[in-house]
């Protein structure tokens, strides 16, 4: 489904005049109690925020701008506009030139590498005033640490999270039960993990398999994370900030968490490393398709295997984080809304905001594109979109999720791709030993640190 711009405004704004659509789906409009109410002299204002254009983002924003725009309008009126063109990298060049002309949308969203940098630009508004008047302690509890923290720079609040994708491992139920083995604790260890991969692989040479043990993304260091914390290790000095260059890829701890999954590979041969040894498909794919019997990824794909998994015959369903001597390792994803520095209604934008990330706002989220919520009174309610399954793991791994560490890097992309290669010719490739990899990852990191101070 693709809109022009054109379109796409033209439907937002007639919603205004429709009824309010979240009796619909079993909660109250969005943002009940501490509402803002200009002054009877304040004239109408229009407050931008976006969204994509495919259906179940369509579905979502006008759901919210005409429940949004029942309640504050005409006072305040919300229309969407689509993301600019070329993916995360696209919007912050875009949003950055138009921050510079003063043309930029009230209220954006970032991710992942690109937002902290965009709030250290200077480009967004504080927001601890509003907070601090309309929000009590209760209200920031209800929000997972992980992602509300990343987004406070120097003691400020600079932006509030979209939703969250909190890695977690999906399984293959019936490969468990051929196997004759038991769902998991959600204390399950290393060797626990490690028994339940071999016995649930079917090799059937070297490099090839009718099933395979276990599958991720090896070299993904959004994904690898995980066996890195969980072991004790970090990927940068957990006191550098707020803009980080000391990267630790080489530590001890770190390369031992990276060496269990490089053994799944190459020692223990019950995980494949392209997609030719996963029968010329993808990781979710052979995932679906019953060619991996475990799967990690993160709760953001639950939505995806749930509606295909059907047509495959899949029975599944989500696994633990495999527990380490310090804990499960979580990692959680930064997404966030800021509003424009030079905004002349930053009162509006605020009520726009607010409304966005309320519980009820994050209900409907959760409920027309199965998203992760960031508030823990939605939690529920996402846990129930997949009934039957043990969704309240993902309660569970956010509570203690770490936002993602490219978040914080400086030149976070140019160093991530060094340290991407690296991992691919350790873990994917087998090129060279882990310690290896991650030492001559470590030096030509922090020679280009050097050379741009």
């Amino acid at each position: 489904m693709k809109m022009t711009r054109r379109t796409y405004l033209a439907q937002a704004a007639a919603a205004a005049s429709g009824a309010a659509v979240f009796a619909a789906v079993g909660c109250a409009a969005p943002g009940a109690g501490g509402a803002e109410k200009p002054g009877a002299s304040a004239p109408p204002v229009t407050i931008r925020w976006p969204e994509g254009t495919g259906p179940l983002e369509v579905e979502f924003s006008e759901a919210f701008n005409k429940a949004f725009n029942q309640k504050y309008g005409p006072k305040i009126t919300v229309v969407t506009e689509p993301f600019p063109e070329g993916g995360w990298s696209g919007r912050y060049e875009k949003w950055t030139t138009m921050a510079v002309s003063g043309t930029m949308p009230e209220i954006i969203t970032l991710c992942c590498t690109f937002i902290r940098p965009f709030m250290l630009k200077g480009l967004v508004m504080e927001l601890d005033k509003y907070i601090k008047r309309d929000w009590k302690q209760q209200d920031i509890d209800d929000f997972f640490r992980g992602p509300y923290e990343a987004f406070t720079i120097r003691g400020k609040q600079l932006g509030l999270p979209v939703y969250i994708n909190t890695n977690i491992m999906f399984v293959n139920l019936n490969h468990l039960k051929e196997a004759g083995l038991k769902y998991p604790s959600e204390s399950w260890t290393k060797q626990e993990f490690l028994d339940y991969v071999v016995k649930l692989a079917k090799r059937t040479g070297p490099g090839r398999a009718d099933r395979w043990g276990y599958d991720m993304g090896f070299a993904a260091l959004d994904r690898n994370i995980t066996w890195i914390w969980n072991n004790g290790g970090e990927p940068h000095d957990p006191k550098d900030g707020p803009v980080v260059t000391k990267l630790m890829y080489d530590d001890p701890k770190t390369i031992e968490g990276l060496q269990f999954l490089h053994d799944l590979i190459w020692k223990h041969q019950v995980s494949p490393i392209n997609n030719e040894q996963r029968g010329g498909m993808g990781n979710q794919d052979a995932f679906l398709n019953g060619k991996i019997a475990i799967y990690f990824q993160a709760s953001g794909n639950a939505g995806a295997i749930s509606t295909k998994a059907p047509d495959t015959g899949l029975e599944w369903d989500f696994l633990p984080l495999v527990k380490g001597p310090k804990g499960h390792g979580a990692r959680i994803s930064t997404d966030g809304y800021m509003i424009d520095k030079q905004t002349k209604y930053a009162e509006q934008s605020w009520t726009v905001l607010r409304e966005l990330v309320s519980t009820s706002t994050q209900t409907l989220r959760a409920q027309i594109r199965r998203l992760q919520p960031p508030r823990k009174s939605s939690a529920e309610v996402w846990e129930k979109v997949y009934t039957g399954k043990n969704a309240r793991l993902g309660r569970t791994m956010a509570e203690t999720a770490r936002p993602d560490p490219r978040a914080f890097w400086k030149e976070a992309d140019q160093v991530g791709k060094i340290v991407g290669n690296y991992m691919s010719a350790t873990m994917l490739r087998n090129e060279m030993g882990v310690a290896q990899a991650m030492k001559q990852a470590m030096e030509e990191v922090r020679g280009f640190y050097a050379s741009n101070p």
